[in-house]
């Protein structure tokens, strides 16, 4: 994993960088921002969570650490998005540090790999997690 700023954030929670595989992203925002140096920014609201080797009483995974994850990409410089419907589950999220000749600004390349619904790609100056926190997945809310 590449380390961004803020993925203590997730690593103090899940004790390790989470796969987002079956994670499902609740909400994408798109901004132009008013920051002309930096330029138009997206953040993903993404529920993930770590499925267990136990089984329950219904013999389906015990699922745990429900956590709404926020991630910023600012300084968009070229995005794709497709897909988003009412449930957009993840094959995984990849994140990877890109060089482009010429002395582009992009540096980080930010991939969510479809597994039903949403697809999308975003190439960035940066990359950030701004916000964690503890989600009912009964609820679709934050946990209480």
């Amino acid at each position: 994993m590449v380390e961004i700023q803020g993925a203590e954030l997730l690593t103090q929670i899940f004790g390790h960088w989470p796969s987002f595989h079956d994670a499902e992203v609740v909400r994408i925002s798109l901004s132009r921002t008013s920051d002309f140096v930096l330029g138009p920014a997206c953040e993903l609201e993404i529920h993930v969570f770590e499925m267990t080797s136990e089984l329950d009483e219904k013999r389906r995974y015990v699922l745990r650490h429900h956590t709404l994850v926020t991630i910023r990409c600012e300084g968009v410089r070229e995005s794709e998005l497709g897909g988003f419907n009412n449930q957009n589950v993840l094959g995984g999220l990849d994140l990877a540090e890109v060089e482009r000749p010429g002395g582009d600004r992009i540096r980080w390349e930010l991939t969510l790999d479809p597994s039903y619904g949403v697809s999308a790609r975003f190439a960035c100056e940066s990359v950030r997690i701004v916000a964690v926190r503890a989600w009912n997945p009964e609820t679709s809310s934050p946990a209480a």
